[in-house]
């Protein structure tokens, strides 16, 4: 099916549209609602997606600081979930809250949906059960606190890493592999 190196298989990139636009489909009701959409936060309002707005708002504002005043009774921005989870921090400097969020749904839903069908085609499973699988898995209900780059991008990423360590044992030098 594919070179041991390659993440877009060989006459693949109609199924890497196609997890893109299932993703996008997945994730529309944030890019079609805007400002209005449903944002999930926990019932103290305290959650990761929260924290996120504050750091990257702070940030726009004030720059780098160590305390947060917006959290209540003040946070140390050191200690906070916004130090340790750049990857969804980064979308809410440049974006609206909603549009984020939109954003790493989307990223969640094609990485998930992507990656399970190129895992399950590189065990040789068939073409249908491939597709079937990535459905299913992009289907899944992460919250947004489940994307963070310092915990391996948790549950929606794991095809992600099966798939690429599948590449890596392919590898002819296992050196290579290793490193």
């Amino acid at each position: 099916m594919t070179k041991p190196d390659a993440i877009v298989p060989e006459n693949g990139w109609k199924w890497f549209l196609f997890w893109l636009v299932w993703s996008l489909i997945l994730s529309g009701l944030f890019w079609v609602l805007g400002p209005g959409s449903y944002l999930r936060i926990r019932d103290a309002a305290d959650s990761d997606l929260t924290l996120q707005i504050i750091a990257a708002r702070d940030f726009l504002l004030h720059g780098a600081t160590f305390w947060n005043p917006h959290v209540g009774g003040g946070l140390p921005a050191w200690g906070s979930h916004q130090v340790d989870s750049l990857l969804l921090t980064a979308p809410f400097f440049l974006l609206p809250p909603w549009a984020a969020l939109g954003l790493i749904l989307q990223l969640q839903r094609f990485v998930a949906g992507y990656f399970s069908y190129l895992l399950f085609r590189s065990l040789n499973v068939g073409p249908r059960a491939s597709l079937i699988g990535g459905l299913l898995f992009s289907f899944n209900n992460w919250g947004v606190e489940d994307w963070r780059l310092t915990d391996a991008f948790g549950l929606p990423a794991t095809p992600m890493y099966l798939y690429l360590f599948d590449r890596l044992l392919r590898l002819p030098s296992k050196k290579t592999a290793l490193a």
